[in-house]
């Protein structure tokens, strides 16, 4: 039997739509597919249909969010983005991403900024253990997490406070919308004829699995128009990321590349693709292209002497795609930019469900 996604869409008009895909048959779609219980909503969606502008308000709104919630010193703020020149846009978005990852990584191991949260009163240890027999409580252990799940706030009533759940939220929400920009802003100073857009449903704390290395050869580099993949629920970057990014100086650092560990809730849809041509019709760049786009930068770059091997299936390039994208009857004979055109007015997920 075929089984579909999908996701319900409303504009801040009060106008709905809806986008459907075809769920294919592998192995990790049935993995996916055996989280969902039901319909579910997601606060952290990012829907990025472009409209012709680059916005920087979403992002500089996390980022402002994060700074004043953790209550750091101004000289560890998070810088907010304004557009310059490309060249500097990306260094700066590249910034932006490693404080994300360190100051994550800082809860995490509980280093000096852990410290400082607990120091101005913020409690964090509920957040860190818990034994009950909640399913994501359950899922959330066995994938090796500390996630203090929704379930257990309700029954034990716990206040709105910000904690773990707050800061770490606003973390994620800042490393999403930093890829979105990456994109955007490089479309913005050199125009062609491509389309770009993306919707992220990450579905953060409503469970896990680890991934299992069967699946792990279903990692791809390519995309066709609106092709649905498995969310990354993972903090980092694979070295596929570190190669889009040109982010090889994150490795030179000292950090490190991170493929993706679980599979979640989360789903990642791309509509990339020529503006003028019928989305039906599409033709992106090869997985082939894309192999030899990687192993030259590998090899330039001298990746191997940081401890990397080239063609590791550990490496986990790309993402894992579950889904087709599936027009509505309108759309069937419409081009790329007309679909993203339409979709842009559409900037709330209501729910996501899978028929």
């Amino acid at each position: 039997m075929t089984r579909k996604f999908r996701i319900n869409l409303k504009s801040d008009d009060g106008d709905t739509t809806y986008i459907n895909y075809v769920l294919l048959d592998n192995e990790a779609v049935d993995i996916w597919a055996s989280l969902w219980d039901g319909p579910s909503t997601d606060p952290n969606q990012t829907l990025c249909f472009s409209s012709g502008k680059v916005s920087t308000e979403r992002l500089n709104g996390l980022i402002d969010k994060f700074n004043i919630e953790s209550k750091i010193e101004e000289s560890r703020h998070i810088p907010r983005f304004v557009m310059s020149s490309l060249s500097e846009d990306i260094a700066l978005l590249n910034k932006i991403h490693s404080m994300f990852e360190d100051y994550g990584e800082q809860i995490q191991k509980r280093g000096w900024l852990f410290e400082h949260l607990q120091s101005i009163g913020i409690d964090w240890n509920i957040y860190f253990s818990c034994d009950n027999d909640h399913a994501q409580c359950v899922s959330t252990r066995e994938a090796g997490g500390k996630t203090f799940c929704q379930q257990c706030e309700a029954e034990l009533d716990v206040p709105d406070v910000i904690g773990i759940t707050h800061i770490t939220g606003s973390l994620d929400e800042i490393n999403t919308n930093v890829h979105l920009l990456e994109s955007a802003v490089g479309e913005f100073y050199d125009p062609k004829s491509f389309t770009s857009a993306w919707l992220s449903l990450p579905l953060l704390k409503q469970g896990n699995t680890p991934l299992p290395d069967s699946v792990k050869k279903l990692f791809q580099l390519s995309s066709n128009f609106g092709d649905l993949f498995l969310g990354y629920a993972t903090r980092g970057k694979n070295l596929f990321h570190i190669m889009k990014d040109n982010d090889v100086d994150l490795l030179r650092s000292g950090g490190s590349a991170t493929p993706q560990q679980f599979i979640s809730k989360g789903v990642l849809s791309l509509f990339t693709g020529d503006k003028k041509t019928k989305w039906t019709e599409n033709k992106n760049n090869s997985e082939e292209r894309w192999r030899k786009k990687f192993n030259d930068w590998f090899d330039k770059e001298n990746v191997a002497e940081l401890g990397y091997v080239k063609d590791s299936i550990d490496n986990c390039l790309g993402y894992i795609k579950i889904g087709d994208f599936q027009p509505l009857d309108f759309q069937k004979d419409w081009t790329c930019q007309e679909v993203n055109q339409y979709y842009a007015k559409y900037n709330i997920a209501v729910n996501m469900e899978i028929e």
